[in-house]
């Protein structure tokens, strides 16, 4: 015959098994909840170090991670015009350097006038136009061959045309002499004189441009 179980002895079963489960050790009781002053407290404390960190892709603070972007950014203006300014220079300076034997040589036609002036032979003359040909022809050619800065290219022209008109006037008068023509070589004087006075003139006009130091 099957025992009737009561519903009161079931419950109380029920009970028991529960506290017998639940008492096998210590109630762990959690932490109080945080109050608010403490979770602002955090959450400024969060927001600042994520402003102060360094930004991984960025230019930050460490200046391993790669350049700048004040770096890279493109030269002013004035550093672009500062360098277009030295070229300029460097290119004036060099016509100078490459024209400066013509100028120099001045000097040269002086003595010329002055030998042809005071000759007393065909043959002085001669000697003295030989002299002054083997000098200014070379120079006349290797004006003829410089390749002037755009700004003086006319003034150049003038230069070349100077130079050589002279060295055609040294041969012409060489060939008079060696002919036997006295008044022939003895033109070569007002011929020097005419050519000082154009490169004078040349050289005032190119150093108004910034051409200085040409004699």
């Amino acid at each position: 015959m099957l025992r009737s179980i009561s519903p009161t002895s079931s419950r109380g079963t029920c009970r028991s098994s529960r506290s017998k489960r639940y008492a096998r050790g210590p109630v762990r009781r959690l932490d109080p909840p945080l109050t608010r002053p403490f979770r602002r407290t955090a959450a400024a404390l969060v927001l600042a170090a994520v402003a102060t960190a360094p930004v991984a892709c960025g230019g930050g603070g460490d200046s391993r991670s790669g350049p700048s972007s004040a770096d890279q950014r493109p030269p002013a203006a004035g550093t672009t015009t500062t360098a277009a300014e030295a070229a300029d220079q460097a290119a004036r300076e060099r016509y100078v350097k490459q024209v400066r034997p013509a100028f120099t040589r001045l000097p040269a036609v002086d003595e010329l006038s002055a030998r042809v002036g005071e000759a007393r032979s065909l043959t002085e003359i001669t000697r003295a136009i030989s002299r002054a040909e083997r000098a200014f022809v070379p120079t006349a050619r290797k004006i003829e061959a410089v390749e002037p800065p755009a700004e003086v290219v006319f003034l150049h022209r003038r230069l070349v045309d100077a130079n050589g008109g002279f060295a055609l006037e040294l041969q012409s008068a060489r060939a008079n002499a060696e002919a036997g023509n006295t008044e022939g070589a003895s033109a070569i004087g007002s011929a020097a004189d005419g050519y000082r006075t154009l490169l004078t003139e040349l050289a005032a006009q190119l150093e108004a441009q910034g051409y200085a130091g040409l004699q």
